[in-house]
This record gives C-alpha cells, structure tokens and sequence, in this order.
C-alpha cells in the first residue's frame, strides 16, 4: 500500500514538473516571436569627448521615450572622429566641439550644409587640482608652473589653447592659419614657456584626468570640464577674445542608399532631440551655454 502511494507520489511530481515546463517553453517561444517582431534601431552617435557626461544623461532619457531605439555612442577628440567618418565608419550623427572638423566633411561631401546647426558654446579654461593654490591671473603666469597638459593640436581644445597663446604672443604664429596652429607641438610650446614640461593628450577627457590625478600642476580645458571630474577646479577662465567663439556643431551624416526610411527617421528624431529644450537643461547643469 505505501509503495503504491509513493508511486502515485511521484508521478503527480513528474506531471507537476512536465506542466511547469510546458508553461516556461510556451513563455519563451511567445518571448521569441515577440523580439522578432521588435525592430530596434541602433543609431551610431560620434561625440566629442567633452560631452561625454551630459550625453550619456541625455541618451538615457531619449531610449526610455524611444525604446525601440538603442544609441551606440562613440566619445573621443573630435579630430579623430571626423578622420574615423572620412574612413567610412558608421555614423550617423556627429557632435563636434568644433566648427572646423564639420566644415572639412561638408567638404568632402559626407554632410549637408543645411544638415549641420550650432548647438552650445564652451569656454577655454586653465584648471588645477581641486586644492592647487597656484596664482595664474593671465596667461604669461603659465610659466610659473612645473607641468601642464594640454590636448594636441589636432583636437579642438588644444587648438584653441594655441590660439590663445598666440594671440597672447606667448607663441609665435600666424592667428587664422588653422593648419599651422594644428602643426604647433609640444616641444615648440615647451621652448617658448622655458623650462616648463608639456604633456600631450590624447583629448580633453585625458587632460582632466592628469590634472585630477596631479600628473601635472595645471592644464587646458573647457570651463564644462570640471564638472565631469570634482578633483578639478578653474584656475582661469580665458577671454573668448584669445580663441575667439568655441562653437559645437551637430550634423547629420548623410546616409547611404540602402538605409531604410525607418533608420533615417529614427536619426532624424534623435538629431532633433539633442537640440530640445529638455537636452538644453541637462548641457546647461554641464557647463554648456546652450545657442
């Protein structure tokens, strides 16, 4: 009798776990066709690196509105993206931190001119650590200092930080031939501060870091900078009558002709979104001035 009983037992066990298993099997198979019937769109989205903090807010709050929609952002200097885009990688939207990077693939063909708007201004900046005590009140009391780092030529903010040094003839140079700006490198700029060290970086989130890890004593950067990184502070904020208006242009990429319409409107939605007054309020608590 209780062998009978133990039987039943475990085969009432064995039905309860092939029912268990036939409701997991239905759920999944309803899961599958569900993702298959999902179109999620990715948008390849180049920034540069100094918008890294406030895109990635940003972005957080468009997927949650758009949740078929998945951003892929890819943040560095923006020289290296506009040469990234000229090799043919996938982009769709490109947010430079300047006017000149945008202008050479509005040169080449890869963006309209009606397809690019001005979106924030930023600010030259010389930044220190959090506790640095040094007294810099212009430019010409750089040389003061041990270290600094400041981007390469290349990229945006070290561009504009060449600027400035001439315009302040710290550094000889001709102040509107951009490709001779670009070309000033580190040991140029080294020689005309005497015995200063310069360390070259790869982009402003780079300088921010050897700054807040006291790599060097000062450094270069845009007034938005510190707010990605509290162990920096603004030492002196760089009249916009040295490097003249620093401008962030985003520009839609022109697509190729097998992009679907729904990618393309996607894009266009994203585009539209980034110069929103909701995406306004997140550059401003950056340090951006939105245009």
């Amino acid at each position: 009798m209780i062998s009978k009983m133990l039987k039943a037992s475990k085969l009432y066990c064995v039905c309860v776990v092939c029912v268990a298993l036939i409701f997991v099997l239905a759920a999944c198979s309803n899961e599958k066709k569900l993702d298959a019937n999902t179109s999620i769109e990715e948008i390849n989205l180049f920034v540069a690196s100094s918008l890294t903090s406030s895109i990635e807010e940003i972005i957080q709050e468009f997927e949650k509105e758009n949740p078929n929609t998945k951003v892929i952002v890819n943040a560095d200097s923006s020289g290296k993206l506009k040469t990234q885009i000229l090799e043919g990688f996938d982009c769709d939207l490109f947010f430079s931190a300047s006017s000149r990077e945008v202008d050479e693939l509005i040169k080449a063909n890869l963006i309209k001119k009606e397809d690019s708007v001005d979106v924030l201004e930023n600010n030259l900046a010389i930044i220190g650590f959090k506790n640095s005590e040094y007294k810099i009140e212009n430019l010409a009391d750089i040389q003061s200092v041990n270290s600094i780092a400041l981007a390469y030529g290349s990229v945006p903010v070290g561009f504009y930080t060449r600027k400035a040094l001439i315009a302040e003839g710290i550094l000889n140079g001709a102040y509107d031939d951009k490709e001779s700006i670009k070309a000033i490198t580190g040991v140029e700029l080294a020689d005309a501060l005497g015995s200063v060290m310069i360390s070259e970086q790869a982009n402003a989130s780079t300088t921010i870091t050897a700054v807040a890890e006291k790599s060097t004593d000062i450094g270069f950067a845009y007034t938005s900078d510190v707010n990605r990184n509290e162990n920096t502070k603004i030492i002196l904020k760089i009249s916009k009558d040295l490097t003249g208006e620093i401008v962030y242009p985003l520009a839609n990429i022109k697509p190729s002709a097998e992009i679907s319409k729904e990618h393309i409107e996607s894009v266009q939605k994203l585009f539209e979104y980034l110069q929103s007054e909701k995406a306004k309020v997140i550059y401003k608590k950056y340090g951006f001035s939105a245009i």
